[in-house]
């Protein structure tokens, strides 16, 4: 596979923009705890994604804006282009075990759902850091700034960067892709008795 790319469909940008932001709840999987399985005809494609052994996915939730993710693209004269994912969040819990658990950030896998939402469901929800992983990158607090809060931000770590700006997670449902999607990435959290 040649890794010199070209375009191959037309790109419009007209009246008809996204819907701007993210969902305020995201999907957080440890790397090394689970199987993606690609699309064979779109490599930033993801069709499932299973834990290994008794692992389970986790959320983030937000408030309104605090969650945030994207990326950068990392050019080089003798590489072909890669990206440097990004995901960041405002923690508001500081007891015991929830600083242990932001202390313990690293080697993530995110998944968030768009705001904007495609009747065919493809785009809705995306994916950051699936080859390489996400890292802390910056982990601020300061009592008397920011309302107290604690800031964090991942990225991909240097010479980890990914093939593709995102991916796309995405089950192919004749009835509904969103929904059949949606219920995959719910059925990878931990049971509630």
């Amino acid at each position: 596979m040649s890794c010199e790319t070209k375009i191959f469909k037309d790109i419009t940008s007209d009246c008809n923009m996204p819907t701007p932001g993210i969902e305020v709840e995201a999907w957080v999987f440890n790397r090394s705890e689970i199987s993606t399985t690609y699309s064979s005809a779109d490599t930033n494609q993801i069709t499932d994604i299973s834990m290994v052994g008794s692992a389970t996915a986790f959320k983030i939730k937000g408030y309104k804006k605090n969650l945030n993710c994207g990326s950068d693209v990392v050019v080089s004269d003798d590489m072909p282009k890669r990206f440097n994912h990004y995901f960041s969040f405002k923690n508001f819990e500081f007891d015991t075990e929830s600083l242990r658990n932001v202390d313990n950030l690293d080697d993530l896998c995110i998944v968030v759902e768009r705001k904007d939402k495609p009747s065919d469901g493809d785009g809705i929800f995306v994916g950051y850091g699936f080859k390489s992983g996400l890292f802390v990158s910056s982990d601020t607090h300061r009592a008397w700034e920011n309302n107290g809060v604690r800031s964090v931000e991942m990225t991909s770590i240097e010479g980890g960067y990914e093939p593709h700006s995102q991916y796309v997670v995405f089950v192919a449902d004749v009835t509904s892709p969103y929904t059949a999607t949606k219920t995959m990435l719910d059925a990878l959290l931990p049971t509630v008795p």
